[in-house]
């Protein structure tokens, strides 16, 4: 028996060697190690929550959420381990919510959430949604802050102005209208994946051009701007007989791009492409008027550049004019 007893403790101090050893010398074990504990608790509380998500019981989901920012704060004081979970469940919960009363359920979670985090700029986004109809001056101190975080999203403006218009001031709601369409300094970063730009700002163009061979080659120009017929230049290392282009603007919902021109660049010779030698179509969003394309997904739109006539030819630079604007939020007679 005794041997038996000390052969089991002999075994668990060995696998207490080999899992400690592993989480020492293995950065790959080690990081899924830590990645499993930060997931366990968001799919525990999602799991637990989820019976008052499908029973649109928004008075449960807060309870929950609570317990979840409790957990997170207390477990590791100082640390955001268990931050992006918690975020992935609130945001889980909140996008059920449609009707005052349902934001207004779940307010007690997003305003500690707030104040726990003041550098968390979807808080103060859901903090100024749900104080949209109680307290509309409250909403716009909310969006306040969102926007000192993060100029460029369009959400706070279209909360703000709302909001103002609450208020019957017209006078705001047209400085809200008048900083949208200007705002272009940043945008949401998403936690799961990295974009081509960091943080998926506002200002990011990136060229690929496909040769005949179907071998792709890249240039960046990071200068965009909410402007007509902007130039915007894409210098290649070498020379590449051009099939096809993809452009791909990092830019938020709502803002619209319209190509004006293509121009070529071999050997110091420019020319000029006509554009009726080109199908430009959008990957994602839609086309409104007068070649202009709507964006529709938080992290950019690509626009695929088809030569149809084999105009192309050999390049080692190409320039793209483009024009590129906000579209308004509301109607002419609050933004003009």
């Amino acid at each position: 028996m005794k041997k038996y007893a000390f052969s089991i403790i002999l075994a668990l101090i060995l696998i207490s060697f080999v899992v400690i050893g592993s989480l020492l010398y293995s950065p790959n074990i080690r990081h899924n190690f830590y990645r499993v504990l930060a997931e366990t608790p968001k799919i525990a509380y999602m799991f637990a929550m989820r019976k008052d998500v499908v029973n649109r019981n928004f008075s449960g989901m807060n309870i929950w959420l609570n317990r979840q920012l409790d957990f997170s704060a207390n477990m590791f004081s100082g640390q955001d381990v268990f931050l992006p979970g918690l975020m992935e469940n609130a945001n889980y919960a909140i996008e059920q919510a449609t009707f005052p009363s349902e934001y207004l359920a779940l307010l007690p979670f997003i305003n500690r959430l707030a104040g726990n985090y003041p550098k968390l700029f979807m808080a103060h986004l859901w903090r100024a949604r749900a104080l949209l109809t109680k307290e509309p001056t409250a909403a716009i101190e909310a969006v306040e802050r969102a926007v000192a975080l993060i100029p460029g999203d369009e959400r706070p403006y279209r909360l703000a102005i709302n909001a103002a218009l609450r208020l019957n001031d017209e006078s705001l709601a047209r400085q809200y209208c008048a900083r949208y369409k200007i705002a272009q300094a940043g945008n949401v970063h998403p936690y799961s994946y990295n974009p081509f730009f960091y943080g998926a700002h506002l200002r990011g163009l990136l060229l690929e051009i496909v040769d005949k061979d179907g071998v792709s080659y890249f240039s960046k120009n990071e200068g965009l701007k909410f402007e007509d017929k902007v130039r915007f230049n894409f210098p290649f290392a070498t020379p590449v007989d051009v099939k096809e282009m993809l452009l791909f603007v990092s830019t938020a919902t709502g803002v619209s791009i319209r190509i004006d021109g293509v121009e070529i660049a071999h050997a110091g010779i420019i020319q000029s492409i006509n554009l009726d030698n080109l199908y430009i179509i959008p990957l994602n969003g839609y086309v409104i008027d007068d070649r202009r394309i709507i964006v529709t997904g938080n992290n950019g739109s690509g626009l695929s550049i088809i030569d149809k006539n084999d105009v192309f030819g050999m390049v080692d630079a190409i320039a793209v004019r483009l024009s590129v604007r906000r579209e308004p939020l509301v109607l002419p007679e609050v933004c003009d």
